[in-house]
């Protein structure tokens, strides 16, 4: 695979247990805030699961209420706007 130090790789457990390894394309594109909030927030739940709460059926609901209509393209770039 030609890595180097520091590279990571990805890797999927396929059917019949083999596994599919291959090096991790580098997103360029990450916002490094981003990712460390979101390292952030999964460090915290690790160490303190006992804060984590289910989401009430209610605000899910209302959620699903207010989005119903609404058509988002994941993969589409963000504007200015936005």
């Amino acid at each position: 695979m030609n890595l180097q130090p520091g590279e990571n790789i990805e890797y999927a457990v396929l059917p019949g247990g083999q596994v599919l390894m291959s090096r991790q394309e580098s997103a360029s594109e990450d916002d490094p805030v981003i990712v460390d909030f979101l390292n952030f927030l999964a460090e915290d739940m690790r160490n303190n699961p006992a804060n984590l709460k289910p989401l009430d059926r209610t605000l899910i609901a209302r959620a699903a209420s207010l989005t119903t209509d609404v058509d988002v393209d994941l993969d589409a770039p963000l504007t200015d706007d936005e």
